[in-house]
């Protein structure tokens, strides 16, 4: 199961399905407080699921402490340690020294661990040590539900809606964070709130605008081959200013701070008040955005990085300085190399980790651009132990009573250490920490 049906079905659980007095923080803490509850039992099982590896080479990355003992640097991701092994013609098991060893030669390596350090002691440091560990336990993060629009529109109708632009912002009456969709329709700018449950015509224009942009209080378009801007606070008509004069740009974006614009012949970018126009590319592209040191763009519907075709279709694409997302000519799109959505027509300009889209079926929506962290440990009791538990996070906070999910959540604890231990056949032998052939 992934996050959000884990918290859908919490939810239910809950009997709490629509209610917004659950917010997406309090289902991500409880979800993370949960799985950490669950990570912990099973690596203290010995259970080897999530086991990972790791070869150091000890040359370079340990510090002498003293005569035959050393303190090995290790990666920072490591959670618990479950083997420790060291090469001398062979991978060798090293044991963990007692603590009333520490002051005497060994000849044989042994090993605690101190800190975020390997603390080696022995007649001679190996030249490779390989560490079975298990990660530490990744925080879940959950996507939030999706916002739709223009539902006032009937569907024959959707098909002129274009030009979409999302914000999130506080608003002044508001303690949570207000939704924004910008769009065109019949040569109007609209903005539209799910949360405010709006819809306001911002701006009536004798010819159709396109290429419509928000960002950081104004909104940009283009009109007659010219980029328009004006300052917006979602609700007064918008007054208009030219920041070019060439009336020949054809696209444009804004990315880290700038725009950056086409006509049929080069690409430029100026400030975001239109100042200091300078050449990018003596050739036309389209939907130019930086990712670091890095210039994506389309041209001829295929995605280019750093002027290099990567040979990936891309009817569209976004980014919001982090992740690229990449909309393909077989309505797929994707955040980075991940599918995203299917079914996908059109996609515009995000912001606060949402993206709006068009689908196939002309539903308009701003979509979560959050990961949907899977948990794919193959005992199913794992998930239930999460939903039972944040329904009781939930509840608690509703100073609601908890005691049926209590009782439920405490048999499912008690069927999941039992299903945890199913494969074990034997006991395993432990090595006693007391010192061996020691004179």
């Amino acid at each position: 199961m992934n996050s959000r049906e884990i918290v859908l079905r919490a939810r239910s659980l809950a009997d709490l399905v629509n209610s917004d007095f659950i917010t997406i923080d309090d289902e991500v803490s409880s979800l993370w407080e949960s799985w950490k509850d669950i990570y912990s039992k099973i690596t203290d099982s010995s259970d080897d699921y999530f086991i990972s590896s790791i070869i150091i080479d000890t040359a370079g990355n340990t510090v002498q402490l003293g005569t035959n003992e050393w303190e090995l640097i290790l990666p920072n991701n490591i959670y618990k340690i479950r083997f420790v092994n060291y090469y001398n013609g062979r991978w060798i098991s090293m044991d963990k020294f007692n603590t009333n060893q520490r002051n005497r030669v060994t000849f044989a390596p042994q090993y605690r661990w101190r800190g975020n350090k390997l603390w080696i002691i022995g007649n001679s440091l190996p030249g490779q040590i390989r560490i079975d560990y298990y990660p530490a336990p990744i925080k879940p993060s959950i996507p939030e539900a999706d916002y739709n629009y223009c539902l006032s529109y009937p569907l024959y109708n959707r098909s002129g809606i274009s030009n979409l632009s999302f914000t999130r912002t506080i608003n002044s009456t508001q303690t949570e964070p207000t939704d924004y969709l910008f769009y065109i329709y019949n040569n109007d700018i609209f903005v539209e709130s799910t949360l405010l449950q709006t819809k306001v015509t911002l701006y009536s224009a004798a010819t159709a605008p396109t290429n419509l942009v928000y960002n950081l209080g104004y909104l940009y378009w283009i009109d007659a081959g010219n980029i328009y801007r004006a300052p917006t606070d979602f609700t007064s008509t918008l007054v208009p200013v030219a920041i070019t004069a060439t009336s020949d740009i054809i696209s444009f974006t804004i990315s880290n701070g700038e725009i950056y614009f086409t006509n049929a012949i080069e690409t430029n970018k100026c400030t975001l008040t239109g100042t200091d126009t300078t050449q990018v590319y003596n050739y036309q592209t389209s939907n130019v955005y930086l990712i670091g040191l890095d210039v994506y763009y389309i041209d001829t519907d295929i995605l280019y990085k750093n002027a290099i075709s990567t040979g990936l279709s891309a009817l569209s694409i976004y980014s919001d300085g982090v992740h690229l997302y990449r909309l393909d000519s077989a309505g797929v799109l994707y955040k980075d190399d991940e599918i995203l959505r299917l079914s996908i027509s059109t996609i515009g300009i995000g912001g606060d980790e949402f993206i709006p889209i068009i689908n196939t079926s002309l539903n308009i929506k701003a979509i979560s651009t959050l990961d949907n962290t899977e948990f794919d440990y193959p005992i199913n009791e794992a998930n239930e132990i999460m939903a039972y538990q944040s329904a009781i996070d939930y509840k608690r906070k509703q100073n609601a009573d908890t005691t049926a999910l209590i009782g439920r959540l405490t048999e499912i604890w008690d069927r999941f250490m039992d299903v945890l231990k199913r494969d074990e056949g034997l006991p395993e032998r432990r090595i006693s920490e007391a010192p061996r052939n020691f004179y």
